[in-house]
């Protein structure tokens, strides 16, 4: 399978209002635990910490301002040996330029590695989000064994 056998389709992040007005509703309920004794992290997340997380998230967050700057570059989904997969593909303007994949990992999304598209301008850049991690919906079947992992890395 290449690339040039799959069904791509433009992808345009809109988080509808109704979910960012149902966050903000559920942020604003939220409860803290009282702090455990003990170095903090021990126990868990420290509930200050929380508490300012929760209140950046209410007062200083523009999802909005957000969201334009993932749309900002050029996304896309495919269904990669069964799996839908979303990607950004920041090509180059150099004809016949190399194609760097650039992956994340767990705890992070494919976010963190837009800065990586717009510091190699000399090659094509594919940045996927990995399954069940960003946009893509959760797979219906296991990608295990390692082998069927690895084919949708080979299809860029």
């Amino acid at each position: 399978m290449s690339v040039h056998d799959l069904d791509v389709h433009p992808f345009h992040l809109d988080i509808a209002c109704a979910a960012l007005d149902d966050l903000r509703v559920r942020l604003e309920r939220s409860r803290f635990a009282t702090p455990t004794p003990g170095p903090p992290g021990q126990a868990g997340i420290s509930p200050h910490y929380l508490r300012e997380l929760v209140d950046y998230w209410l007062g200083r967050f523009d999802w909005r301002q957000a969201q334009a700057r993932i749309n900002a570059f050029p996304q896309f989904t495919a269904d990669v040996g069964g799996v839908r997969m979303h990607f950004v593909y920041q090509r180059s303007p150099s004809a016949g330029a190399p194609t760097v994949v650039v992956l994340h990992g767990w705890p992070y999304t494919f976010v963190e590695m837009l800065p990586l598209a717009v510091a190699l301008p000399e090659a094509d850049v594919v940045v996927p989000s990995l399954p069940d991690s960003a946009f893509p919906p959760s797979p219906t079947a296991t990608l295990r064994p390692a082998k069927r992992s690895l084919r949708p890395c080979t299809s860029w």
